[in-house]
């Protein structure tokens, strides 16, 4: 699962469409990638009041099927990308990383005896269970795109509709 702002979504936030200026997802990328659409979930936070500020957190983590638990989870700077992450150089001889990242791992063994956080939206707590509650950022569970929505995608005009301050957006020519 993917959790990405559509372009509706950076349409409707706060922002508007400049606020897509900050995720830099390239149309020749996305072409490249149409075996995504399956895993792409809408940015929702409305337990949070945060539905309509457009994100730029990178998270990863390991959720159950029925969203009841957390294996783990990742809070970084580093996106899925090899100058994030690296790639083989050299004959597969070496890695090299073009960028230098940042993160904070939280694992539940860490703060209690239990092998999964207990992923919370909203403030709840229960003293009695062994699972630590773990703030999530984004409501769960979470909603797939529908067939015909896409994932915002940066370097495109987007001139059908304006966005809530009234814009269009045409990126910059390169």
């Amino acid at each position: 699962m993917q959790v990405y702002p559509s372009k509706d979504t950076v349409r409707e936030s706060l922002e508007g469409y400049p606020a897509g200026g900050s995720l830099p997802y390239s149309i020749n990328v996305a072409k490249k990638q149409p075996y995504l659409h399956e895993f792409w979930h809408h940015w929702r936070s409305e337990v949070r009041g945060r539905t309509h500020a457009c994100p730029h957190i990178k998270t990863y983590t390991k959720i159950s099927p029925d969203c009841r638990h957390l294996a783990w989870f990742l809070v970084t700077s580093a996106n899925l990308s090899k100058a994030a992450w690296g790639a083989l150089e050299k004959n597969s001889s070496q890695l090299m990383i073009r960028s230098y990242e940042i993160g904070v791992l939280f694992l539940p063994k860490f703060f209690s005896n239990a092998d999964t956080f207990r992923p919370i939206t909203a403030v709840v707590t229960n003293p009695d269970s062994e699972e630590i509650a773990f703030p999530v950022p984004f409501d769960l569970p979470l909603q797939k795109y529908s067939e015909k929505e896409r994932p915002w995608v940066w370097d495109i005009p987007y001139v059908d509709k304006p966005d809530r301050n009234g814009l269009k957006w045409c990126p910059p020519l390169k």
